[in-house]
C-alpha cells in the first residue's frame, strides 16, 4: 500500500527531468496519473509506459499551460477519468535550451515565453483545477522546477 493510493495527480512537464521523476515515484506510491507535456510527446509516451509498468492508472496528453482552454481540458479530462483531482504538480517550465547569458542579452520573445510558461502557467493550472472545484480536493500543490520547488499543503508553505 502506497502513500498515494487512490489519489489523482496531474503532473505538467512530465515528459522529462523532474516531471518524469515525479511521475515514476507517484506511480510507485499508488497514484492515478494525468501526465502532460507541451512538446515532448515522445518523452511523455516513455514516461507513461514506465508508470503503467508499475501498475499505475495513467492518462497522458499534450497541453500548453499558457492557454486557459488547454488547462481547463487537462482538469476536466482528469476529473472525467479519475473522478477528482487531489494533487497538482506544476512542473512545466521553460529552461531546457535556454542559454545562460546576461539578462540584457535575452530576447523579448524568449523572456515572454519564459514568463508565460514559468509564471502564468502555474496560475492557469491552478485556475483550471479549481474550475472543477466540486470534484477537487487538492490536498497538495507542488509548484516549481528543477531550480525551485515549494510545497504547499493545507495552506502551509513547507
Amino acid at each position: 500500500m502506497g502513500r498515494l493510493d487512490g489519489k489523482a495527480a496531474i503532473i505538467t512537464g512530465a515528459g522529462k527531468g523532474l516531471g518524469a521523476a515525479f511521475a515514476v515515484r507517484f506511480a510507485a506510491e499508488g497514484a492515478k496519473l494525468c501526465l502532460v507535456t507541451r512538446k515532448d510527446m515522445e518523452g511523455l509516451k516513455k514516461v507513461a509506459e514506465q508508470v503503467t509498468a508499475k501498475g499505475a492508472e495513467c492518462m497522458w496528453f499534450q497541453a500548453d499551460v499558457t492557454k486557459l482552454e488547454d488547462v481547463n481540458r487537462m482538469a476536466d479530462e482528469t476529473v472525467k477519468k479519475f473522478g477528482k483531482i487531489d494533487i497538482l504538480v506544476n512542473n512545466a517550465a521553460y529552461y531546457f535550451g535556454v542559454e545562460r547569458r546576461p539578462f540584457n542579452k535575452i530576447s523579448q520573445e524568449e523572456w515572454d515565453m519564459m514568463m508565460a510558461i514559468n509564471v502564468k502557467g502555474p496560475w492557469l493550472s491552478w485556475s483550471g483545477a479549481f474550475s472543477c472545484s466540486q470534484r477537487v480536493t487538492l490536498s497538495s500543490i507542488l509548484s516549481g522546477t528543477s531550480y525551485l520547488l515549494k510545497r504547499m499543503t493545507d495552506n502551509q508553505c513547507l
